[in-house]
């Protein structure tokens, strides 16, 4: 019984995923438009990554649900060419964060990554941020130690997300060695991040969510994971 109930799960999953692969795409236009949720208040503000040949518009569920729920101020960012290396995605969150200072006042943000968006998350705040800017990062389905279905992607920021690569070595390596605040969500059923426990690196159980009968691209809408994310943004 066991076995039969994990095949439909997984026919389920599959099903699903296609739906939600239907309605990104059918969003992509809208990434044309800046789509970020200000707010008045003085609660340090969320910029959302999106992952792998996505845009900003992936977060159009989700972005205005924790607005409303955390009454405080969403951003989101397109990185532009999906053939470039994750430290030049990097280098465009940083861009995006001094923005944010200077509309907001704040010093801090929190990122939320999804898919290849919480490596460029991690490697903003491993590599780049010299100035302690960020408060918290929660990465989605990210391919943190590596993915085998990076094989079949194109440019360089899929060769880097490939298992074993220098990219993820070294990222590994600056994550182990410094103290930072990092939350990582995966879900058994995650079509792209295989295996999906690659995308768990803290040794701290109680900064990990696993989640089952969920797809990768359903992370981007479903009700459980904006109150997990809500759960450790708010948490101190």
């Amino acid at each position: 019984m066991a076995i039969v109930f994990s095949i439909f799960s997984g026919i389920y999953v599959f099903f699903k995923e296609i739906v939600y692969l239907i309605l990104t795409v059918f969003l992509a236009p809208f990434s044309f438009f800046s789509w970020d949720w200000r707010s008045k208040g003085t609660s340090t503000p969320v910029l959302l990554v999106h992952g792998y040949f996505n845009f900003a518009s992936v977060w159009l569920f989700l972005a205005p649900r924790l607005f409303k729920r955390l009454n405080r101020s969403i951003y989101t960012l397109n990185l532009g060419n999906p053939l470039k290396p994750i430290e030049h995605y990097a280098k465009r969150v940083k861009e995006k964060v001094d923005q944010i200072e200077k509309e907001t006042g704040s010093r801090q943000v929190i990122l939320v990554g999804h898919s290849m968006g919480g490596l460029v998350s991690l490697c903003y705040s491993l590599f780049i941020d010299k100035k302690d800017t960020v408060e918290k990062v929660v990465t989605l389905g990210s391919p943190l130690k590596g993915t085998i279905m990076a094989r079949i992607g194109v440019g360089a920021c899929a060769r880097q997300m490939q298992r074993g690569s220098d990219f993820l070595k070294k990222l590994k390596q600056e994550y182990d060695n410094t103290s930072i605040n990092a939350y990582h969500l995966v879900t058994k059923k995650d079509e792209l991040v295989i295996p999906y426990t690659s995308g768990l690196l803290s040794k701290d159980e109680t900064r990990h969510c696993t989640l089952d009968h969920m797809g990768h691209i359903e992370l981007l809408y479903s009700k459980k994971i904006e109150d997990q994310v809500v759960y450790w943004i708010m948490s101190v």
